[in-house]
């Protein structure tokens, strides 16, 4: 820290010092005291100044070189705030805690990027075992002629989009931000969509489907919500019974929210499994008796509704029924979402 720099923002303080310096002279000198001992009591508060403004600048010349010392020495800048002594003047604490608390900042910053990153690296590896099955499976009907048919290779081509789907949506909800665009949907709408594109599927295993309430309009992300319906859609496929199979899916108003409910007559989920279907990963009992689980898609449903304002419920009874419930909030939270947007477009 050099002398000019320490004098900058000092011009204040220092008129102060000098104009009561001459409120002292002409007070001494207007009140005839013995010249003497004017010129001494002077000399004694001017010096007193320019030992303290020396004494000041030596404590912080000394702790701020030391922090650019240590600064210069580090690779990694950011573990400068774990190397610095603890300053005995005002402004050095200030810094002090404002670095240690950047720095606390960044790590959990870090901490969450790596965690994310985690995450990532482990749907990867799940999703890469889960999209070689059906390949294998198709390359096994090409090498056998008598194996192969139209619906069997469309089954493998509907699991190889689907996986895809699922990765596409899992890497885009890391920044769900760039993707959305929040309007106003009727459910009828949504689950069209949904539906033709399950149609062979729903045909194919003979499925009661029924539809009830979906005039009804919600504010969401279209291309969010299919997919997060289809992936339940999905569920309450792969875990009929196969027999008097039915599906209902359905939409009603209540006061403070707009509820989707889809519902379904299959094998149900264990009450005490209730509680961790929607955590990453997690199968279950079902799970383990139908190959093609990965445990991802509730777990997808979830925080991609966590990110748009929505709840998701699930209620279930062991070979009975599964009901999956979808909450559409009537609140403004999709306005302060949008003026959001127009902030950080800003």
């Amino acid at each position: 820290m050099t002398w000019n720099r320490y004098c900058r923002g000092k011009f204040v303080p220092a008129l102060i010092f000098i104009t009561a310096d001459i409120l002292a002279a002409y007070l001494l000198f207007g009140l005839r005291i013995n010249r003497q001992v004017s010129i001494l009591l002077l000399g004694v508060m001017i010096g007193s100044q320019v030992l303290a403004v020396c004494f000041d600048y030596w404590k912080k010349k000394r702790f701020y070189d030391s922090v650019f010392r240590k600064l210069a020495k580090l690779d990694q800048k950011y573990l400068l705030p774990e190397l610095l002594e603890h300053p005995d003047f005002g402004e050095g604490e200030v810094l002090t805690e404002v670095l240690y608390e950047t720095d606390r900042a960044m790590h959990e910053y870090l901490r969450q990027y790596r965690d994310e990153m985690k995450e990532l690296q482990d749907y990867m590896e799940l999703w890469v075992h889960e999209i070689k099955l059906p390949i294998a499976s198709l390359v096994l009907m090409l090498h056998n002629d008598n194996l192969l048919s139209g619906e069997k290779v469309r089954a493998q081509v509907k699991r190889i989009e689907c996986a895809v789907e699922q990765i596409l949506y899992y890497t885009r909800g890391q920044n769900t931000e760039k993707d959305y665009l929040i309007k106003t949907y009727s459910l009828e709408q949504i689950i069209g969509r949904v539906l033709q594109s399950e149609k062979e599927a729903i045909l194919g295993q003979q499925i009661h489907l029924k539809l009830e309430g979906l005039k009804c309009r919600v504010q969401t992300d279209s291309k969010w919500m299919e997919f997060i319906v289809r992936q339940i859609l999905n569920n309450s496929l792969k875990y009929l019974k196969g027999e008097a199979d039915e599906i209902c899916i359905t939409g009603r108003e209540e006061e403070d929210c707009t509820i989707l409910s889809l519902w379904d007559n299959g094998i149900g989920i264990e009450e005490s499994e209730l509680s961790r279907v929607f955590e990453k990963s997690f199968t279950g009992e079902n799970g383990r008796r139908v190959q093609s689980s990965t445990g991802m898609g509730l777990y997808l449903c979830k925080k991609l509704c966590g990110k748009l304002g929505h709840d998701i419920l699930i209620h279930s009874v062991k070979n009975s029924y599964t009901e999956v419930e979808i909450r559409f909030w009537k609140h403004e939270f999709y306005q302060v979402l949008e003026d959001d947007r127009k902030l950080t477009k800003l």
